[in-house]
């Protein structure tokens, strides 16, 4: 654009690479939740025990299996 502004598929079109492997998204965000998978780095911890990971989805997933043992739904 003119203007200086950027349109939004020229937005969509930035692609963020991973500089260790062929890994790309268009989401800066996303490719710094990926490093995660290179360095180890598990900020996530599960309050019920030693469980952590690299995503909060995984950890939410991961707590409620307590809650199914806890119910005694799972043996």
């Amino acid at each position: 654009m003119e203007n200086g502004q950027r349109t939004s598929s020229e937005v969509a079109r930035k692609i963020h690479q991973c500089v260790l492997c062929p890994y790309s998204t268009n989401k800066k965000y996303n490719l710094q939740k990926h490093y995660r998978v290179h360095t180890g780095e598990k900020p996530f911890a599960c309050p019920h025990c030693p469980y952590r990971a690299s995503q909060k989805s995984n950890v939410m997933a991961h707590i409620s299996t307590h809650k199914q043992f806890e119910d005694g739904t799972k043996q």
